[in-house]
């Protein structure tokens, strides 16, 4: 899963008077020209059917059936919206980056509401029909003990962590049934409250893994569950679950929502949203679209949140859909590269990749032949030419400054493509998803595997970085960091289990490498900072997955919380207000931030002066 954060962090190599820092005016928003932001999710008011949508800009408002829309952020000090809820008299409650805001004016005006809540992002909320409401939070694995569920009982003003029976995995999604009863699905499990919340039970035997998505509950109470791209049903409360797969294509589902008369809707991947009337004996498609289902709310109507493509309505009798809203205001930047003359190129989660000409004052769309849901790593070698690597579609290249792209890849065994690198002597590497590591020696037309002393078992690569000296460093899933001196023939780890760090860990997801040889590691248990090659490793700050270092080595990381600096360094906290995707530099020393809602920032000034 994709999580960032709203906060830049500087380290400050080197300071005298000249390097004074002021967080006033430091961004400048670069958003002319980005269109089709995807929208999460939409929760709809039914006393006055005001339809309110979470993006990564604020809160989206209609109060004419989706005809028109507003963007609110009045109050809000995150505008990254995960998700909404309405109560039963109409207030309406935005879990953030930065916490649970509530709104009692039909989303005009927003109040921060965090008391008691120890974990910020707050990914899912639920209502019971008594008003008590449930924020799932996600820590991103920042410490065994982070995220957790919460429980107000006073309209949010505190909240009281509930943790019995709970194994701190991040909370994705919440449902209460006709009860009070509420499912809790985790990257980890899904769990079951009857007490409202005092305690709860694993309820996901005979799952083999569980990454649970989507939960929904019928009026049989029947619950019906998307667990790591595949749909079930329990028909006892959650202690027994079948799978359901017949009449779908052989679909990942993404999520699932229940409508009128027993019908289930399951939403796919990247095959539209399917339909069944049995309890998923059978499936018909309804609605067929080239992208990821994100959410589903059902509503008198079906509501479709398609990602990078706005959101879509259907009745539940005709089927003919509208489109009400074609995309958020921003788009969420998810890569940045720039070319040696200064072009910038932004890959999008569901809007393709753009292309600015003028350092960031404009943007142009720059997708032409190009597929896939996520523009997840892009990369430019001497000549010009750029590669982007996909979450679902592998590589695709551009010999003519990204106005054309063409599919590579013969040789590849995976689509989901991480990261890509041009090594010093212009090969290129893909990093993929389960496959390890694929080389090209002419410029991607053909691959061949290079895995030799890498896991021999579902390597998911994130991350490259080159040292001074030409070695290349790539990071891995559980942890992992490998070296190689001879292009990618051989590899050995070298990440010493970071000198016995006890924490959980999942992906190294940066490496980068300043100019003195020192590397530095972003992971899920935090960024690690290494002055002999990886002999040895010190934690220097908490989860962060983007860095980045310019010429002066200044270092910079996304993150909230941080420990102290290394030795006559200090640390600078900046707020991006909109969470944090992907950094870059500019050969001028500009930083560019990639954000999920708030487009693109650059820094006001180089960060070399």
């Amino acid at each position: 899963m994709f999580r960032s954060l709203k906060y830049l962090i500087i380290l400050i190599s080197a300071l005298s008077s000249r390097s004074a820092f002021s967080q006033a005016n430091f961004w400048q928003e670069r958003n002319n020209g980005f269109t089709g932001g995807s929208i999460g999710s939409v929760v709809v008011d039914p006393r006055n059917n005001i339809i309110y949508a979470c993006t990564g800009g604020g809160v989206l408002r209609s109060a004419d059936y989706g005809k028109s829309w507003k963007l609110s952020t009045s109050g809000l000090t995150s505008i990254s919206i995960k998700a909404l809820a309405v109560d039963s008299i109409g207030n309406v409650f935005a879990g953030t980056g930065d916490g649970v805001f509530l709104s009692t004016d039909k989303g005009n005006h927003w109040r921060h509401l965090s008391k008691g809540l120890t974990v910020k992002p707050v990914w899912c909320l639920a209502i019971t029909p008594h008003d008590r409401i449930f924020a799932g939070t996600n820590g991103g694995h920042v410490t065994s003990s982070e995220s957790s569920i919460f429980r107000s009982s006073n309209n949010g003003t505190s909240w009281t962590r509930l943790s019995r029976g709970l194994t701190n995995d991040d909370v994705l999604c919440l449902a209460v049934n006709a009860k009070g009863d509420i499912f809790a699905g985790a990257d980890g499990g899904i769990f079951r409250s009857t007490d409202y919340g005092d305690s709860w039970t694993k309820t996901d035997t005979g799952f083999s893994y569980s990454y649970v998505t989507s939960i929904a509950i019928n009026h049989e109470q029947n619950v019906f569950t998307a667990n790591n791209g595949s749909l079930y049903l329990s028909k006892d409360n959650g202690s027994r679950w079948e799978k359901l797969d017949s009449g779908m294509k052989k679909s990942l589902i993404s999520s699932v929502v229940t409508g009128n008369n027993g019908i289930v809707f399951a939403g796919t991947y990247d095959n539209g949203v399917f339909q069944s009337s049995d309890n998923g004996v059978t499936w018909s498609q309804i609605f067929s679209i080239n992208g990821n289902i994100l959410s589903m709310t059902f509503a008198d109507q079906l509501y479709v949140c398609v990602e990078g493509k706005g959101v879509f309505r259907s009745n539940e009798t005709d089927q003919k859909w509208t489109h009400l809203i074609s995309g958020a205001p921003f788009v969420k930047i998810i890569s940045i590269v720039i070319t040696n003359d200064g072009k910038i190129f932004a890959g999008s989660r569901g809007n393709g990749i753009f292309r600015s000409l003028n350092m960031g004052k404009s943007w142009e769309s720059a997708d032409n032949g190009l597929t896939g849901i996520g523009m997840w790593c892009l990369a430019t070698n001497s000549k010009g030419d750029l590669f982007a690597g996909t979450w679902n579609r592998g590589v695709f290249r551009s010999t003519d400054k990204g106005t054309n792209w063409n599919r590579i890849g013969q040789g590849i065994k995976a689509n989901g493509i991480l990261s890509i690198l041009v090594t010093p002597i212009g090969h290129l590497l893909a990093g993929t998803l389960g496959y390890g590591i694929s080389r090209s020696e002419d410029n991607g037309e053909t691959w061949k595997q290079v895995n030799n002393g890498l896991p021999e078992t579902r390597a998911n690569v994130w991350s490259f970085a080159v040292d001074p000296n030409g070695d290349i460093l790539a990071g891995t899933n559980k942890g992992r960091i490998f070296r190689t001196s001879n292009e990618g023939d051989s590899w050995i780890r070298i990440d010493n289990e970071f000198s016995g760090y006890k924490g959980e860990f999942n992906d190294v997801r940066s490496i980068v490498i300043n100019s003195k040889g020192h590397y530095f590691a972003g992971t899920s248990s935090g960024v690690f900072h290494s002055t002999d090659k990886g002999v040895t490793w010190s934690k220097i700050g908490e989860l962060s997955w983007t860095l980045a270092v310019n010429s002066r080595d200044d270092f910079f990381t996304t993150n909230t919380l941080l420990k102290k600096p290394v030795g006559k360094e200090r640390w600078i906290q900046i707020n991006a207000k909109a969470d944090v995707s992907s950094l870059a530099i500019d050969s001028r020393g500009f930083l560019y931030v990639g954000t999920d809602g708030n487009g693109v920032l650059r820094s006001r000034y180089p960060m070399t002066k």
